[in-house]
């Protein structure tokens, strides 16, 4: 476990804009928050170098990509059907497209995936052709997703919290 970071209310100011838009120059920073360009260019190394930023993205609107359906599949594990482990398993699910994510979860259900679809066929198509073969699959159970109210790309509450 990585070491803890002290960060001030100048780190969390610049975290926030960053997060509005991380295609802010130094000068625009500079402007609205306030504060000396170099101070803020020096702010931003530490917490690059310290991993509090680990990477600069984008955001795509998958709808106007036509991926409108999300869906959260839980799976269980079922180590008489392979010789790999839980991990492996999961590695293997991380590979496939339309996967956004997947986590190793504790309870009832040992995998977590979110998955992006064209539509349902797509996704039904997903599940039967692609997902229930991995090796070590067993049950799964999958929840489509009605209407998203906060995501990915939401402002983390520790910067409210900070504030």
């Amino acid at each position: 476990m990585k070491e803890k970071i002290k960060l001030d209310e100048t780190d969390f100011k610049i975290l926030y804009e960053l997060l509005e838009d991380s295609s802010q120059s130094l000068t625009e920073l500079s402007k609205k928050l306030n504060i000396a360009k170099s101070t803020i260019h020096s702010r931003i190394k530490k917490l690059e170098r310290t991993e509090v930023i680990e990477k600069y993205s984008i955001k795509m609107n998958m709808e106007l990509l036509n991926y409108p359906l999300i869906a959260y599949v839980m799976l269980n594990y079922d180590q008489h059907k392979t010789d790999y482990d839980q991990e492996e398993v999961a590695q293997k699910i991380a590979k496939m497209a339309m996967v956004e994510e997947v986590h190793l979860i504790a309870g009832e259900w040992d995998i977590l995936i979110k998955v992006r679809a064209k539509g349902v066929e797509a996704l039904g198509e997903f599940s039967i052709k692609k997902l229930k073969k991995v090796e070590g699959i067993g049950k799964s159970l999958t929840y489509v997703v009605l209407r998203k109210i906060k995501g990915e790309n939401s402002k983390p509450y520790v910067i409210d919290a900070k504030r």
